[in-house]
């Protein structure tokens, strides 16, 4: 059996933090962020259950600000100290913060996967995440560009602008939430289950895992006719 090696974050690449140019938090914090001549006059952010458990992260500087949302793991196979989307999420904002100030959307996509993509390379890891989707650390994210006054969305997140919501769901999780929502449904009509009873645990989730697990393999799929 293959001893899998386990990398603590501490082994991410830190931040460099220089004159304000650039704030970073994840854990918890709720208060205004201001980087420079950037300042977002309310932040929170929480986890769902503690600081340590959260996945998510947010980053404020002169030229980018985002919100960076690490995916729920879908595998107990300990690869990483700590939750693999915590690790996409700080290597994310790691890779946001070295943006160049005219980077363009492509451009900072490409950048952003490289991050990942030389972290994994690495640590010997790309070969095993391929064949292994759900070991993947996968973040979504929000980005805003102070220098083209654009906004960037990396996966299934979404955004509020004045009035107007732009979203950014994908088709499958669309199928997926659909077909959780019949399986917990049956239960309820059924009598095997009850509202509260979902509300402690949701067999729906237990009954789409084996597909969860096997949805990394439709990412980032090359030809133009798959959605």
């Amino acid at each position: 059996m293959t001893e899998i090696p386990s990398f603590p974050q501490s082994a991410l690449p830190r931040l460099t933090v220089k004159e304000k140019n650039a704030l970073v938090s994840h854990g918890e914090y709720t208060g205004p962020l201001q980087a420079g001549p950037v300042l977002v006059k309310e932040v929170f952010l929480k986890g769902k259950k503690s600081a340590r458990d959260n996945e998510d992260g947010i980053y404020v500087g002169r030229d980018f600000v985002a919100v960076v949302d690490g995916a729920t793991s879908k595998s107990d196979t300990p690869l990483f100290e700590g939750k693999p989307g915590g690790m996409a999420m700080l290597l994310t904002l790691s890779a946001i913060h070295s943006l160049p100030p005219w980077c363009s959307w492509p451009e900072a996509l490409v950048r952003l996967t490289a991050a990942l993509q030389t972290f994994f390379a690495g640590r010997g890891l790309v070969e095993r995440l391929k064949a292994h989707p759900e070991e993947r650390p996968t973040a979504s994210a929000v980005i805003y560009s102070r220098y083209r006054h654009e906004i960037w969305m990396v996966g299934d997140c979404q955004c509020l602008v004045g009035q107007r919501l732009f979203t950014n769901a994908k088709v499958i999780d669309d199928i997926m939430a659909r077909a959780r929502a019949a399986y917990d449904h049956a239960l309820l009509q059924s009598g095997e289950a009850t509202l509260e009873s979902l509300l402690e645990d949701d067999p729906g989730r237990a009954f789409i895992m084996p597909f969860l697990k096997r949805q990394g393999f439709l990412q980032n799929c090359p030809s133009p006719a798959e959605p």
